[in-house]
């Protein structure tokens, strides 16, 4: 029962607060009562979730907006991702799957 009101809680946090944007940002700030400090928020997992996304042929504007950032960030994110060999190279994303 405790887990289905926490649950409901970061629920809330999300849909309340513009600074959280994904289900791990919600459980944090339920936390501790606010974000990391950190200026990206965001992990490497959610780099490598950007980059399957990217490869399953979304464009740049729907990832970003998913994670609420701007889609400049999301193509550095991918770019540097790969240029650190995290995941192959840009060649295998789909032609015409432009931006």
């Amino acid at each position: 029962m405790e887990s289905i009101r926490i649950n409901f809680y970061a629920l809330v946090i999300a849909a309340v607060n513009p600074e959280v944007v994904s289900q791990e940002q919600a459980f944090e700030y339920y936390e501790k009562g606010k974000l990391s400090s950190g200026r990206f928020p965001y992990t490497e997992e959610d780099s490598q979730d950007m980059l399957v996304m990217r490869r399953q042929g979304m464009k740049y504007r729907d990832i970003a907006e998913i994670y609420g950032m701007n889609f400049t960030n999301v193509y550095k994110r991918i770019e540097k991702l790969l240029k650190n060999g995290g995941g192959g190279t840009f060649g295998e994303i789909p032609p015409g799957k432009a931006g």
